[in-house]
C-alpha cells in the first residue's frame, strides 16, 4: 500500500507553536494533530529561527520549498 504524504497546514502549524510554548510533547501534539510524532519533530527542527518555532516563518518556508520542487 503506497503512502501518502499531506503537507502541514497553517492551523497545523499555528497549533504546534501553540502547543510547543506550552511545553507539550511531541505525542500530544501529534495526537492532538492526527499526525505522527517523528513528524512534528522534523517539521518543528527544520524550521526553527534561534531555537524557536515561528509557523508564519515556517509556513513561508515550505511554499519555498514547494516552489522549488
Amino acid at each position: 500500500m503506497p503512502r501518502t504524504y499531506e503537507h502541514l497546514n497553517s492551523y497545523e502549524r499555528e497549533v504546534i507553536a501553540q502547543m510547543l510554548k506550552e511545553k507539550c510533547s511531541l505525542s500530544q501534539i501529534g495526537r492532538h494533530l492526527g499526525r505522527s510524532p517523528s513528524t512534528i519533530w522534523r517539521k518543528s527542527r527544520r524550521n526553527r529561527v534561534r531555537g524557536r518555532y515561528y509557523p508564519r516563518h515556517a509556513n513561508g518556508l515550505a511554499q519555498s520549498r514547494l516552489q522549488l520542487a
